[in-house]
């Protein structure tokens, strides 16, 4: 039986052009929302829950973009492959064997899908918060963690590619023992 090739690792950082310009509008989107809550409040009629609805949608457009500043300051691995597994700002730690599929999110999809063999367990394995929380999220198509392809500094077909050799090396490990 051959011996799949394994691929060089793989380290992709965040590209910040992306992110200061997701951060420009996401932050301007914000502004204009509590302003004009602001507006509405001092003088229109006073509707709390339309202010409070608002404001709170603003400030957290605003809290959003001020860390995709962060982001794109820091420049953080979006994602790493090597043969060990997955992991990066955008995805747990994960091992090959926990993956069940990892391909584009659809045929012409700007975004990376993966795909757990054991959804509730990786969640499990989480000490932070916020994967146990991300992990319980629906998404469409089974996919249970999606990577934003725009903001990965190479093509997708490649990093496709080098993580499906990954895991076929992974699977042929384990299958000799």
């Amino acid at each position: 039986m051959d011996k799949p090739e394994v691929p060089e690792p793989m380290v992709l950082h965040v590209m910040p052009d992306k992110m200061r310009s997701t951060a420009r509008n996401s932050i301007g989107l914000g502004l204009f929302l509590t302003g004009l809550c602001a507006v509405v409040y001092v003088y229109g009629e006073y509707f709390p829950l339309f202010f409070i609805i608002f404001v709170v949608i603003g400030l957290l457009l605003v809290y959003f973009g001020a860390l995709s500043i962060g982001m794109a300051r820091a420049r953080p691995v979006a994602l790493r492959l090597d043969r060990h597994g997955v992991s990066g700002y955008y995805v747990p730690t994960l091992d090959w064997t926990d993956i069940l599929r990892f391909d584009r999110k659809e045929a012409r999809s700007r975004s990376l899908g993966i795909e757990l063999f054991d959804r509730a367990e990786v969640r499990n394995r989480q000490n932070r918060l916020m994967w146990q929380f991300n992990l319980r999220l629906p998404l469409s198509g089974n996919w249970h963690i999606i990577v934003p392809g725009e903001v990965l500094d190479a093509d997708l077909g490649d990093i496709v590619a080098t993580a499906q050799a990954f895991q076929a090396a992974a699977i042929s490990r384990d299958q000799r023992g």
